[in-house]
């Protein structure tokens, strides 16, 4: 498994940053992300690269998970390797969450295209660490980068735990069987762009 505190190095990470809106936050946060120089099939990804895949998803659905947090992402055709980067926001942004909540807490992630696990796996951590309160809260107090990666290694995020699809889920979603017709499938994937779903 991938563990956020390898992914999210020091020059990765901002605290009390503010934008105008989310698109303002995604551009500031992309640019960010581009000094961390991810590779694409031998290429660099600069910062407009960055922002228009994570653009392009956000479009399709908020990246919003409730509790005041939010987690971008793009899967990058051949990228090299998955990187990411954090921040806390003040004040908090309206991503269309599904509780309404404004968003205060955000990990962008790059993920490669041919490994769509690493970005379940990734998401998955954020969102177990997100779900509890106390640790909602101490991220959103950290008053600098230091004190925000000391919080994020103690909390031992290198330990094994069980990763379940409801850690990411959001609603509307919908349950397929083996004796569910494809006619169904197809149509579900379509009218909710989905790329893959699981009996």
């Amino acid at each position: 498994m991938i563990y956020l505190p390898k992914l999210v190095t020091p020059d990765l990470v901002r605290v009390h940053i503010s934008a105008p809106d989310k698109w303002g936050l995604l551009e500031t946060l992309s640019t960010l992300l581009s000094a961390a120089a991810p590779a694409a099939n031998g290429r660099l990804l600069d910062a407009a690269a960055i922002l228009a895949a994570v653009r392009a998803r956000e479009e399709i659905r908020t990246s919003a998970i409730g509790h005041g947090c939010a987690l971008p992402h793009a899967r990058i055709e051949g990228l090299a390797a998955p990187c990411a980067c954090l921040a806390t926001l003040s004040p908090a942004l309206d991503f269309g969450a599904p509780d309404g909540e404004p968003v205060s807490i955000v990990c962008l992630l790059l993920a490669p295209a041919e490994d769509p696990s690493t970005t379940l796996k990734v998401m998955a951590e954020v969102a177990l660490l997100m779900a509890d309160p106390a640790t909602r809260a101490g991220v959103d107090a950290a008053h600098s980068e230091e004190a925000l990666l000391a919080l994020l290694r103690d909390l031992n995020t290198g330990e094994e735990r069980a990763l379940r699809a409801r850690n990411i889920m959001r609603a509307p979603y919908y349950s397929i069987y083996p004796d569910t017709p494809l006619t169904r499938v197809t149509d579900l994937l379509a009218e909710y762009n989905l790329e893959a779903t699981s009996v």
